[in-house]
């Protein structure tokens, strides 16, 4: 009886040991920064004798990398890509019932040599889609930060492509033999938020990797070389009709260029009073600022019925314009009370010179014995001996050239016996 009560309490400290172990491993593999929160694609599928692998690279763009990555510490270059299939070999989906192997997938760290943001993993040649994110798991919380830092890449083929299938017609032919060796380049002009994730996504295309961190859309890098097509640190292929600039701000009567890269475009602008424009042979249009507003150049392209449209919006300011010129004198007055007994008496007070602008004229402080119109004081009949003063605020009101100005002159009458 003694040795069965041993036997059960040794059975029973086993499990308590391995329940703890196992909520410590959890607690562990749960912590943002914990190095081994993510099995590495390397130790997974670590080489051709287990499945047939092909080997892709992904240029990771800058600002995919941030704090709440697995393998972030705050060290240079010491950040882990992800990477996720769910169908096939090793599947991330669920891998031997290793639910560490979800999403985001697996982590990568290996890089090409001397480029910290190209990625290399090697991928079942018989997995589904992959997808490449920066190994964030964002949750569905919209209102904490880690849900917006979490970024991923479209879900990317990686059998071949069909004729034009890449969906920019990069390739009208196709790339029948897949993408060994090959590298996803993401457009930075193709975001979106995913509707099923709700988190940011980037869509790209599959390109030839030419070494030394260049890549292009051409089979070799002297094709790329002879068509100006040899790419580097995440440029993407112009494509379709475009302009360098999607936005322009100019002040009236200045000049700015935008640069459509068809130079059969041709240009238009929606609101001729706000800016004009003119367009060389080479495709620079020049626009120059009329008035202050906003209007649209309208560039279209004609190809064989089907016409392509992009817009440039373009924003006038009013000019930095001159100081006012208005110079203002103002003259004080001296009356007898003989003279003011039967008649009201009135003079030139104000005299402005070199107004830029309309004039108006604002009395700030009063006085009941004296009025003031069009720059002429008037002093009341009757008014008795003593000093009357008036203020006068004189404004320019100014032009397309000049600012507006005001001045403030104290007016003063005296009346003796």
């Amino acid at each position: 009886m003694k040795a069965l009560k041993k036997t059960l309490s040794l059975v029973l400290a086993v499990c308590i040991l391995a329940s703890m172990a196992c909520v410590a491993a959890v607690s562990a593999s749960a912590n943002a920064g914990d190095s081994v929160h993510r099995k590495l694609v390397t130790d997974v599928v670590n080489s051709e004798d287990q499945v047939d692998t092909h080997t892709y690279m992904f240029y990771v763009p800058d600002d995919w990398k941030n704090e709440y990555n697995d393998y972030y510490d705050l060290t240079p270059n010491h950040f882990a890509a992800g990477i996720y299939w769910w169908e096939g070999p090793y599947n991330c989906k669920d891998y031997q019932g290793d639910l560490e192997n979800a999403w985001p997938g697996y982590a990568v760290t290996e890089t090409v040599e001397g480029q910290p943001n190209i990625y290399v993993a090697k991928v079942p040649v018989t997995a589904g889609k992959i997808i490449w994110n920066n190994l964030v798991d964002g949750g569905t919380d919209k209102t904490k930060p880690i849900y917006t830092a979490a970024i991923q890449s479209m879900d990317i083929p990686h059998e071949y492509y069909d004729p034009d299938e890449d969906g920019y017609g990069f390739y009208p032919e196709g790339i029948p033999e897949g993408f060994d060796n090959m590298i996803f380049v993401c457009n930075p002009k193709a975001t979106e938020e995913n509707p099923l994730t709700h988190k940011f996504t980037y869509k790209g295309v599959w390109m030839y990797y030419y070494g030394n961190g260049e890549y292009g859309i051409y089979k070799t890098r002297d094709e790329a070389v002879a068509n100006n097509g040899v790419l580097k640190d995440g440029a993407f292929p112009k494509y379709g009709l475009d302009t360098d600039v999607k936005d322009i701000e100019v002040k009236v009567g200045q000049t700015d260029q935008v640069t459509v890269n068809d130079s059969d475009a041709k240009s238009a602008i929606e609101d001729p009073s706000i800016a004009s424009i003119s367009q060389n042979d080479t495709g620079v249009v020049t626009v120059k600022g009329l008035k202050a507003g906003k209007t649209n150049i309208v560039f279209s392209l004609d190809k064989d019925g089907e016409v392509e449209t992009v817009k440039v919006a373009v924003t006038v300011k009013a000019a930095d314009k001159k100081a006012n010129t208005m110079s203002v004198k103002s003259t004080n007055k001296t009356y007898k009370v003989s003279k003011l007994k039967k008649k009201a008496q009135s003079y030139k007070a104000i005299t402005v010179s070199k107004a830029q602008g309309k004039v108006t004229y604002k009395v700030t402080k009063k006085n009941s014995k004296l009025t003031f119109k069009n720059g002429k004081v008037t002093v009341k009949k009757k008014t008795k001996k003593g000093t009357y003063k008036i203020t006068v605020k004189v404004t320019a009101a100014g032009n397309a050239t000049y600012k507006s100005k005001s001045v403030s002159k104290t007016i003063t009458v005296k009346v003796k016996k």
